[in-house]
């Protein structure tokens, strides 16, 4: 978990006036370093909510827009309005056929059945095009406005304060933890740097690492 170090420090001469040994824990200010990221991109969802034509007009208002313009647009092409459509095939049906030809009765009685179950069938999937239509376009934007601040309160609040204090917590817990092996004492943070005098001599001072 730990990363030790160290240097000398020596005169003009060459010789060893002391050393600093370095103990630290790596990655803390990556840590403190992703946290600001992640709330960065929390405040950068949330920034479309200040901008008015863009967000509020071209997005939420065009959602609304467009779910009453589906719900109009399917009833005319699937519902009420494809009655007048039926009506045409019938009565060209009607015309292709002749009287006295072989089946021509039975042929124009289910013609007008069928354009029968069209009147009947198409104002209800007309009503449920337009009523879904509508749903669409009051539900729909509200939902997107919940959505991206749902988003950016997730974001801030978990990655951008929750899982950085736990991961704080654990470097914590680490280095009080294992602090008695690497003669660091509890209450220091992440990085300690001592300083030790060339007259406790190179033997009582070993560096951790090669020398820097």
């Amino acid at each position: 978990m730990f990363v030790e170090g160290g240097f000398h420090v020596k005169d003009t001469n060459g010789n060893v006036k002391g050393t600093f040994l370095v103990n630290y824990l790596p990655g803390t200010a990556n840590i403190a370093h992703d946290a600001k990221e992640h709330l960065k991109s929390a405040v950068e969802t949330l920034k479309p909510f200040l901008e008015g034509e863009r967000f509020w007009k071209n997005n939420i208002w065009k959602s609304v827009t467009d779910g009453f313009k589906w719900g109009w647009d399917a009833n005319k092409e699937c519902g009420m309005g494809a009655i007048p459509r039926d009506f045409k095939h019938l009565w060209a049906d009607f015309k292709s056929v002749k009287v006295g030809e072989f089946g021509a009765i039975g042929h124009k009685v289910l013609d007008v059945a069928g354009f029968g179950a069209s009147v009947v069938c198409r104002p209800i999937i007309g009503a449920g095009a337009l009523v879904g239509g509508a749903a669409a376009g009051i539900v729909v934007p509200p939902l997107k406005v919940a959505g991206r601040m749902c988003w950016a309160l997730g974001e801030a609040t978990v990655c951008g304060l929750g899982y950085p204090m736990v991961k704080f917590l654990w470097n914590g817990i680490g280095w009080a933890a294992t602090a008695v092996y690497t003669h660091v004492p509890p209450e220091q943070n992440s990085l300690m740097l001592t300083w030790v005098p060339a007259k406790s001599n190179a033997e009582s001072c070993p560096l951790p690492k090669d020398e820097l």
